[in-house]
């Protein structure tokens, strides 16, 4: 029998040769589940040339008959004898297709919920000109959002050490001082006028940073003299009304003239 010969070779031909939509060959006129008795006796070969034949024709069948295809890797699943990456090789590549589209249990036999929350972070883009033959560089843009229940004096440390620790991290501790004041002077606002939670947000800009804060609606105290004191500091600060209350955001960046971002005489 092929599918137990000493050749992996062979023991791979057994599947190939029983697949129902085998590329460039023609098609067995036999039922799309008419290899499953061979595929059972090599879904856990100890070669890798063999599962991956084993895989492609389970995924043949899945294109006809996605629900047979998964109760056998479920089958395969409860016996033990296939775990871990193995499995999920088995099932990556036999449901491909219906992981991409987004079939629920599919996506639950890898361990992932179909209705999980996923957050896009945006790319940067090296430049947005280009020319034939050129090379676009990108990067996901790094930032930090924290989102801040009923603000309160003391809540004000806290989310200062976390930005202090995050522009450590991005190499920006050059724009600590005048981040932070900004930081302190947005979220005291928020804790004198506004009600309710609030989102902070602090986003890697290509040459320097942006902080925002979002906000429930608010009275119409934004112009006070801290927000004025921050508005010299900082490149560019920006009051946006909101459908749901507004965003109060500033930009900072390391390519202006940093003395005016330290605090310290300089010597």
């Amino acid at each position: 029998m092929w599918s137990r010969d000493e050749d992996f070779r062979v023991r791979r031909l057994a599947s190939e040769a029983t697949r129902p939509l085998l590329p460039w060959a023609p098609r067995i006129a036999l039922p799309a589940d008419a290899g499953l008795p061979v595929l059972e006796t090599l879904y856990n070969d100890p070669h890798l040339y063999v599962r991956t034949s084993v895989a492609n024709h389970l995924g043949d069948i899945a294109a006809t008959q996605p629900d047979l295809a998964l109760a056998t890797l479920q089958r395969w699943k409860a016996s033990g004898l296939v775990t871990g990456e193995q499995f999920a090789f088995l099932v990556r590549n036999a449901l491909s297709n219906t992981l991409k589209e987004g079939w629920p249990p599919a996506s639950a036999l890898l361990g992932y919920a179909h209705d999980a929350p996923i957050s896009l972070t945006p790319l940067a883009l090296e430049r947005t000109e280009l020319r034939a033959g050129d090379t676009l560089n990108f990067s996901p843009v790094r930032q930090q959002h924290l989102v801040l229940p009923g603000v309160r004096p003391e809540t004000v440390g806290p989310v200062r050490e976390i930005v202090r620790a995050v522009l450590r991290l991005w190499k920006r501790s050059e724009l600590g001082f005048v981040v932070e004041l900004g930081v302190t002077e947005l979220l005291t606002n928020v804790w004198r006028h506004t009600p309710g939670d609030c989102e902070l947000l602090v986003r890697e800009l290509a040459d320097g940073v942006l902080v925002a804060v979002v906000t429930a609606p608010a009275d119409d105290a934004e112009a006070g003299r801290g927000l004025l004191l921050l508005s010299a500091l900082v490149d560019e600060l920006d009051v946006l009304p909101l459908p749901c209350g507004k965003r109060v955001s500033f930009q900072l960046s390391t390519t202006a003239d940093t003395a005016q971002h330290c605090p310290c005489p300089a010597a």
